[in-house]
């Protein structure tokens, strides 16, 4: 598991902005947007 700074959380939370629309990582209906988040940043 990831263990993030404030600041590097900002500057991930940053890049994920600058990503655009981001697909969903996992098809159905089975957490979404937070699943995706969570993959991304590795937590």
């Amino acid at each position: 598991m990831q263990t993030y700074t404030k600041n590097e959380l900002i500057t991930k939370f940053q890049q994920l902005s600058q990503m655009g629309w981001v697909l969903n990582g996992r098809f159905g209906n089975h957490g979404g947007i937070g699943n995706t988040l969570e993959d991304y940043l590795g937590i």
